[in-house]
């Protein structure tokens, strides 16, 4: 069958996604709402980013940015379980920098003048990472402590929006991403205006004006797919009505699973 020989084009690739198995490439591609080549587009466009990736990026930027050792501190930015976590065992793994990790709970007990620094693994329109620290870490930073943000990859519209609405002091990202790679925005030169529109249409069904977070991108983690990315590669087993009214279910080829 030809969807075998357009799997073992992009096996490798895709294999790279930790949560990843042939049958969900085998389900998505045999659906309807996205036309064969714009499928075969879209797997050619899909980054995963890899645990060695990280890695690398972090042992590079700090060799290329000492000034940011000076954080006494650092922990993980978001929720238990959540993925600032996974970016701060990869730092800790990668021996980059020489500080002390600490846990949430700690944040109290630090001396005006302390300096803290929290790791994700991207921020894309900023709106998560804002509420986290507003309703959540502004109650437990001491007055007088710094506290900076360094993540793997953001939008330039990210960084401004939580510098704009919190006290964050900075935001180091060490790689930056491109907007006009969004395949929701007709200034994506990848994609006919059609096929945008078409992945426009199918992102909406599947709830994308529901999400405040889904800025459009064909981008992964090995552990998981961001909010920012399109819901149509990674929503899974999703109940909705097609154009045409009909009941379907939609399958991801990246599942996400937390």
């Amino acid at each position: 069958m030809i969807s075998d020989i357009i799997y073992l084009l992009y096996k490798e690739k895709l294999l790279k996604y930790e949560g990843f198995q042939k049958k969900n490439f085998t389900n998505w591609f045999k659906s309807n709402e996205l036309g064969f080549f714009l499928k075969i587009k879209i797997l050619s466009k899909i980054e995963i980013i890899t645990a060695l990736q990280i890695r690398q990026y972090l042992r590079d930027y700090f060799e290329s940015n000492p000034k940011i050792s000076e954080y006494e501190y650092v922990l993980s930015l978001g929720e238990s379980g959540k993925s600032g976590e996974i970016i701060l065992y990869d730092l800790k793994h990668s021996k980059a920098m020489n500080a002390r990790y600490i846990d949430l709970y700690q944040l109290v007990r630090l001396n005006p003048g302390s300096k803290v620094l929290f790791v994700d693994d991207l921020i894309g329109t900023g709106k998560q990472s804002t509420e986290y620290i507003n309703e959540k870490l502004e109650t437990l930073i001491p007055q007088g402590v710094e506290f900076s943000i360094l993540t793997i990859f953001s939008t330039k519209t990210g960084r401004d929006f939580v510098l704009e609405n919190t006290n964050v002091t900075n935001v180091f990202s060490i790689n930056e991403l491109n907007e006009n790679d969004s395949v929701l925005t007709d200034s994506n030169c990848n994609f006919s205006k059609k096929e945008i529109e078409l992945m426009k249409s199918l992102n909406d069904l599947l709830g994308s004006q529901t999400s405040t977070y889904d800025f459009g991108f064909l981008f992964a983690f090995s552990y998981s797919v961001p909010n920012n990315s399109v819901q149509f590669i990674w929503k899974d087993r999703y109940l909705y009505k097609n154009c045409k009214g009909i009941k379907c279910n939609w399958n991801a080829v990246l599942p996400r699973y937390y």
